[in-house]
């Protein structure tokens, strides 16, 4: 899935006293079957930038394609892209979980209008690629597994 990032800047709190620039003028590209590490120290805007990527930050000015879809500042259905493009914060743990790790992990699906049958596939093939074994983690409250199985 193809990434192009043109001339993106994102402004915070735009037009007011508290106005602040997270990141300025970035152009990137990811072509298929690339992976790519994005460093940096703290408050320099990756996360910023990683946010626009399935659209949940759109840019002050720029243009992010991917695979195919713009995300322009005036950008409503994103449901496509956020489809295509999931996101994990840094600290899921802070995240709002749901009261099992089957319902934590079968949110996704459920926004996306599957039936459940097919949440219920997904859910177990995603906990069974991780390496966890779905029958000892499902009914589990999420904060109940250890932080290496939510890392996992």
């Amino acid at each position: 899935m193809p990434v192009k990032v043109e001339h993106v800047t994102h402004t915070y709190m735009q037009d007011s006293p508290f106005e602040s620039t997270a990141i300025r003028d970035i152009s990137l590209e990811i072509e298929d079957g690339e992976f790519v590490g994005l460093i940096g120290h703290t408050g320099s805007g990756k996360s910023t930038l990683i946010q626009h990527l399935n659209g949940l930050l759109k840019p002050t000015s720029g243009t992010i394609i991917v695979n195919g879809l713009a995300i322009v500042r005036k950008s409503k259905d994103l449901k496509q892209l956020r489809q295509q493009v999931g996101l994990v914060f840094q600290y899921p743990e802070h995240q709002l979980f749901e009261e099992t790790v089957y319902q934590d992990i079968a949110f996704g699906p459920k926004n996306l209008g599957l039936s459940q049958q097919e949440i219920d596939f997904r859910v177990h093939e995603a906990i069974e690629l991780v390496g966890l074994s779905f029958e000892d983690v499902r009914d589990r409250s999420p904060f109940e597994i250890s932080g290496g199985q939510r890392a996992e």
